[in-house]
């Protein structure tokens, strides 16, 4: 326990945390597109997980390197328990984060899941127009060769904006994959 206490005091000193987004009006048709940003999109999982939404929220964040490096600085010591420690908390953070922008929702709607390229059918590839629209690179976010954002500890994505109703579900909620060993599972504790 120790461990994981000194590893969560060490993590919050290396944590940078930057968000960047903007909302625009949405027009859903054949395909996805957010005008004001000059984005469009083709994903029928993206279409239904934004079905009724007028307007969405593009964002991109990230907590910073720093601690991704010290996680394999841990790592390559042998500091295993550190370092999946550190990258635990990286993780946990860039969740927070991105859940920042669901609690920000507009007057009188909801907010749908958040969503991002490379899930179900919308095409990884469709992460540099969002990065693009976003001017990210100002928080020092960019992409690599194969669509990876860098720092590793990043997200993107759209949130959708449905006026009235309660808040959608979302991750294991919506997903469709059958049998997915990973799908989160609720918990007893006795």
């Amino acid at each position: 326990m120790a461990a994981v206490a000194s590893g969560s005091a060490e993590a919050r000193g290396l944590l940078q945390p930057l968000l960047v987004q903007a909302t625009g009006r949405l027009d859903c048709a054949a395909e996805l597109r957010v005008p004001d940003l000059g984005l469009t999109w083709t994903s029928p999982a993206l279409l239904r997980v934004l079905a009724g939404a007028e307007r969405v929220t593009v964002f991109a964040g990230t907590v910073g390197g720093a601690i991704t490096d010290a996680a394999r600085a841990a790592f390559s010591a042998g500091d295993y328990t550190r370092a999946v420690v550190l990258d635990a908390c990286g993780t946990a953070a860039v969740r927070a984060l991105s859940e920042q922008v669901r609690r920000q929702a507009e007057p009188g709607c909801s907010a749908t899941a958040p969503y991002s390229p490379g899930y179900e059918d919308w095409d990884i590839a469709d992460t540099a127009g969002i990065l693009r629209a976003l001017e990210a690179r100002r928080i020092g976010l960019h992409l690599s060769a194969a669509h990876y954002l860098v720092p590793e500890k990043s997200f993107c994505g759209v949130v959708g904006w449905v006026r009235g109703g309660a808040d959608v579900a979302y991750g294991c909620a919506i997903c469709r994959l059958p049998g997915c060993r990973y799908r989160r599972r609720e918990v007893t504790l006795v």
